[in-house]
């Protein structure tokens, strides 16, 4: 039996036939008023099986409880607590009442970020696009109350005014839905942070690192914001486990072994543009996806390029090079799923909007 404080959505003791079951309980029986904060969902990528991803959950939460598909876990000594939803083995949905400043980096983000078979669901500046157009389409009476939306001076987004500047705006006002369309209009600038309400309805929030907050109701539609970047990245997936890296592979000379990596692919419809590549190392380096460029070669002529990224978390690196018109991904010893998630959105927002990803044959 759980304790009332981790249990803070008294679920635990509860049968829930689906993960949409549990989510409509928590709509209209749950007071997310008097939770200590907001209520969070942050979604993952798992490639581990069931019973390995509860396992090793272990090394970094306390498993409180357990019913069916949900878990209830306190982070380390902190006792911070989280549910898990495993009704989606491969896309598990944390939910928490954490402190988005200090306590889920801390604890969630930090376990993501440790464990090569897990990554967060990241939301690139054109996901979150594509998540407000979804939102518009389907609420005659949504409002955007708060934002934040940046521009790169790199970007391929067209701009009527001053195109060359970099830009960040922050904008708090009831209008804010017009006065984005205008701004991105005018200015070439995409969210990275987001608010969507219908009053009398519900409010939340989404953040460019993948945290959608409930601040007055809605997470039903959050978690319909959730399944359709869970729809779109399900096959890029696939696609990443189909890249292989052996670090004894066979070598060309007798009794030598050679590291072997085996690229996935991102499919552009013709090769990088040259600005793209002119900006290569300036958009990593000012992206949020935590690499750094420590090798590149420019190809103008033939519009192509050879890269290598770090992996600020765990220093592991990654090459990246063009072939034709696309872009091979070799994994190295320490690229996790995560990495692999980052450069297709790093793709995904700077060079050609909602790629393909393909298997390398």
């Amino acid at each position: 039996m759980a304790s009332t404080e981790a249990d803070f959505l008294d679920a635990i003791d509860r049968d829930f036939s689906s993960r949409a079951d549990f989510i409509s309980y928590i709509n209209s029986e749950v007071d997310l008023g008097k939770l200590d904060n907001k209520l969070s969902l942050i979604g993952s990528v798992s490639d581990h099986d069931r019973a390995t991803f509860i396992d090793r959950l272990s090394n970094h939460f306390k498993l409180v409880n357990q019913s069916d598909d949900l878990l209830l876990l306190w982070a380390s000594d902190e006792r911070i607590p989280y549910y898990v939803h495993l009704e989606d083995n491969e896309f598990p949905i944390f939910f928490t009442a954490a402190n988005k400043t200090d306590e889920i980096p801390d604890t969630l983000v930090e376990y993501l970020k440790k464990d090569r078979a897990m990554s967060r669901m990241w939301v690139g500046k054109r996901e979150m696009e594509r998540l407000r157009q979804q939102m518009v389409d389907e609420h005659r009476d949504l409002i955007i109350p708060q934002f934040t939306a940046k521009r790169s001076i790199h970007t391929d987004i067209p701009a009527k005014k001053r195109p060359e500047y970099d830009r960040t705006m922050r904008y708090w006002a009831d209008d804010g839905l017009e006065t984005y369309r205008h701004m991105k209009s005018r200015y070439g600038v995409l969210p990275t942070n987001i608010q969507f309400e219908v009053p009398g309805n519900f409010k939340f929030q989404i953040t460019q690192d993948g945290v959608f907050t409930a601040i007055d109701g809605g997470v039903d539609n959050i978690a319909s914001l959730i399944d359709q970047s869970t729809k779109r990245l399900r096959f890029v997936k696939q696609i990443i486990n189909t890249s292989d890296y052996d670090e004894n592979g066979t070598g060309f000379l007798e009794d030598v072994s050679l590291p072997y990596s085996k690229p996935w692919a991102i499919q552009l419809d013709d090769r990088p543009a040259k600005d793209d590549i002119r900006h290569f190392e300036g958009n990593v380096e000012a992206s949020n996806l935590e690499f750094s460029v420590v090798h590149f070669d420019s190809y103008l002529d033939s519009r192509g390029f050879d890269a290598e990224l770090m992996d600020k978390n765990n220093y592991g690196k990654t090459a990246v090079r063009t072939k034709e018109d696309a872009i091979r991904v070799y994994p190295r010893e320490d690229t996790g799923i995560d990495q692999s998630f980052r450069i297709y959105n790093f793709v995904d927002d700077h060079i050609e909007a909602d790629p393909e990803a393909v298997e390398v044959v």
